[in-house]
């Protein structure tokens, strides 16, 4: 696969084929079940004025769009097509595991490619630098408190209210590009070790293409998912596994946000058991790490400003290597569904 075809999604049609299948009938024929020929039916154009389903002579199929077959040596141009086939219905692709959402993830931890590292530590120092004020903030917070100021406790918390707004808009800006990585995580499963290139860098510029529509979709995919809490709060639950994969369509290649907010809801419903299995394991390892975290803290403000700050400076170093690792597992299972609906190999 190219560069370019690992880098964007077609969302139109489905597989292109040129070429006859193995075993099809002989002029003429018809195939089991009555459908229409997969060759050139006699008398030239199929029903409906489409092109012809097999290799007219002469080359291409008219129009330029052939049959879902695969032509002659590889892949048809343009790359895999994640869109329903001609006529309609749903595309022709399968459903993932979780075994190999598994085995998807120990792979891109094992390439390990220094530039997608030093690009999330780029990115966590950005996050610290927006969540800095905060801390200080409240720091000096706990200090008056503890002094029995309690006039200046309140200060401090108004204007650790202000500086909260700016650390959320800064968490949000960081997040969409932390979807915007996973265009390089994509390319490490689907063409290699070898298509991450021009460093740290490069895996930035990519991550901040289309970073505006990106952004959009972040947001309107966020109020969808909002919605859900019309269900008493369940309802978010489900919202967010039926379009949580929103902004992964629209980081590789999905332009439209409605067409990328529907094939979330497909591709989630025909892959409910591995989704639902790699929450759980987030949702657990989220919990053991912030109950771990809650109880450093508590420690720490127990034994002076000094402590705590220490701790939370700690714990903010390993919240940036957890946070690396649960996007690698979640980016491992949106590849994986791709690759088994679009029929993509992994390179292993």
């Amino acid at each position: 696969m190219t560069h370019a075809q690992s880098d964007t999604i077609q969302t139109q049609g489905g597989q292109g084929g040129w070429g006859q299948p193995p075993g099809a009938p002989p002029p003429g024929g018809q195939p089991p079940g009555g459908q229409g020929g997969w060759g050139q039916p006699p008398g030239g154009q199929p029903p409906g004025g489409q092109g012809g389903w097999g290799q007219p002579p002469g080359g291409q199929p008219p129009g330029g769009q052939g049959g879902w077959g695969q032509p002659p040596g590889g892949q048809p141009p343009g790359g895999q097509a994640w869109g329903p086939p001609p006529g309609g219905g749903a595309p022709a692709g399968g459903a993932t595991t979780f075994d190999e959402v598994v085995a998807n993830f120990k792979l891109l931890m094992q390439r390990g490619n220094p530039a997608l590292i030093q690009a999330y530590i780029a990115l966590a120092l950005a996050s610290a630098l927006f969540a800095l004020p905060s801390i200080i903030i409240g720091l000096a917070t706990l200090s008056a408190f503890h002094s029995g100021s309690l006039a200046g406790a309140a200060g401090f918390g108004a204007l650790g209210f202000v500086f909260g707004i700016v650390r959320f808009v800064g968490a949000m800006l960081i997040g969409v590009l932390y979807y915007g990585i996973t265009r390089t995580q994509r390319a490490l499963l689907f063409e290699g070790p070898q298509a991450v290139a021009g460093g740290v860098q490069g895996v930035l510029k990519r991550a901040t293409e289309n970073f505006g529509m990106l952004l959009i979709g972040c947001f309107i995919s966020g109020l969808v998912i909002a919605l859900g809490v019309i269900g008493c709060g369940v309802g978010v639950l489900v919202t967010a596994f039926l379009f949580g994969m929103t902004p992964y369509l629209i980081a590789n290649g999905m332009s439209d946000i409605g067409a990328a907010l529907k094939r979330s809801y497909e591709l989630a419903l025909r892959n409910v058991t591995p989704l639902i299995l790699c929450i759980l394991v987030m949702c657990a390892g989220i919990f053991v790490f912030w109950a771990i975290g809650a109880v450093a803290a508590l420690i720490g403000s127990a034994l002076g400003t000094i402590v705590y700050g220490i701790v939370s400076f700690v714990f903010l170093i390993a919240a940036t290597a957890f946070q690396f690792v649960l996007a690698q597992f979640m980016s491992a299972a949106h590849i994986s569904i791709e690759a088994a609906d679009a029929q993509i190999p992994v390179v292993r």
